[in-house]
């Protein structure tokens, strides 16, 4: 009991952990994006 529900926090800290990445990463492309747009006009 006390190892699965170990292993089961741990693959949801996981998984949080790549869901944070991924989402800075697509909020950086999207604002390096926007300032490049910004500096051609």
């Amino acid at each position: 009991m006390h190892i699965s529900t170990l292993s089961l926090s741990a693959i949801l800290f996981i998984g949080f952990l790549i869901h944070l990445g991924t989402f800075s990463l697509k909020s950086f492309v999207f604002l390096s994006s926007e300032t490049t747009m910004n500096q051609k006009n």
